[in-house]
Formats: C-alpha cells, sequence, structure tokens
C-alpha cells in the first residue's frame, strides 16, 4: 500500500468563531498553527485582503504540534464579520491543494 505525502493543514485559534474582537490597538489577531507544509506556498487572507503569501514553508515537529504563527491586521472596521482563509499551494504545479476558512 503507497501512502501518499501528507496534505498541509492549518487549525485557526483566534479569532474565535463567536467572539471576533478587535484588540486595544485597533487590530485584528489572526493566530493559527500549521501542520504538514514543507514546500508551496501558503495565502493568508482576513476579508479578501492578503495577509501574507509566502514559500517559507514548515514542517511538524514530531508528535504532531504544528508551527504556531500569528498576524495583526489593521484597517478593519470593529463589529463586523471576519473571514479569515488559509490555502496551500502545491511547490510545482501551483494548485489550490488544501485550505481552511473560518467566520466569525
Amino acid at each position: 500500500e503507497v501512502v501518499g505525502e501528507m496534505l498541509p493543514r492549518a487549525e485557526i485559534t483566534m479569532p474565535e468563531p463567536d467572539e471576533a474582537m478587535l484588540q486595544e490597538s485597533g487590530s485584528l489577531l489572526l493566530l493559527f498553527s500549521v501542520f504538514d507544509w514543507e514546500a508551496g506556498r501558503m495565502r493568508v487572507k482576513v476579508n479578501d485582503t492578503l495577509v501574507a503569501d509566502t514559500s517559507e514553508g514548515h514542517a511538524s515537529e514530531m508528535g504532531g504540534t504544528g508551527s504556531e504563527l500569528s498576524w495583526e491586521i489593521f484597517g478593519l472596521s470593529p463589529y463586523q464579520r471576519y473571514t479569515a482563509t488559509i490555502e496551500f499551494f502545491d511547490a510545482t504545479s501551483g494548485e489550490l491543494v488544501a485550505g481552511t476558512t473560518r467566520t466569525t
């Protein structure tokens, strides 16, 4: 049995689904963990605004813990819906291979 490579994935910790609050500084804190991302591109957006587009890659630690990443996003209006999207693209083809979205 041939086991394919693990697809990268992200787990969004903040903003929480029922409690999207801006920080005292006026920023939205986006906090997430990345697992099994060794190559390719990762694109991060909040409400269709590009936050990051990077191809650094972060291998997971032994034991299944991911790499924790965070950004503070400024310029958002308070008391609105925030949609955070994290997408992973293949290093060779550039095709979308995985992603996650959370709307608060």
